[in-house]
């Protein structure tokens, strides 16, 4: 992705360089569907693995990748918020198990504690 990201870099400074600025946008444009639109699906497929391993900087690269195109960053977005999703309902799991104990020892606490009473 980092190869993809410098060469529309380097196309973009290419046609400022050489063209008209009214071709600047078209240029880009025509880069970005050829190197990223025509290889959606592979960069989708790629999208769940990703996020699961939390590799941040290929997941900042491909948001940057797929930005650009209209509606392609919405499955990478969608898995993102799922694995958040997921995450906290892990950590709420564990939190209301904590619950549970602590409340469970309270009660327990509450219901014998006349026995710690000095007679």
């Amino acid at each position: 992705m980092e190869k993809v990201i410098q060469r529309i870099e380097s196309e973009n400074l290419r046609s400022r360089k050489f063209l008209y600025a009214s071709s600047y946008q078209k240029v880009t444009g025509e880069c970005e569907q050829r190197m990223v639109g025509d290889h959606l699906s592979f960069l989708h497929s790629e999208c769940k693995p990703m996020v699961e391993k939390e590799l941040r900087e290929d997941l900042a690269n491909m948001y940057r990748l797929l930005k650009p195109i209209q509606g392609a960053q919405q499955i990478l977005l969608t898995e993102i918020q799922d694995h958040i999703k997921q995450l906290g309902l892990k950590a709420i799991a564990v939190l209301r198990q904590e619950f549970v104990r602590t409340f469970s020892l309270t009660w327990l606490y509450s219901l014998f504690s006349f026995a710690l009473l000095p007679l």
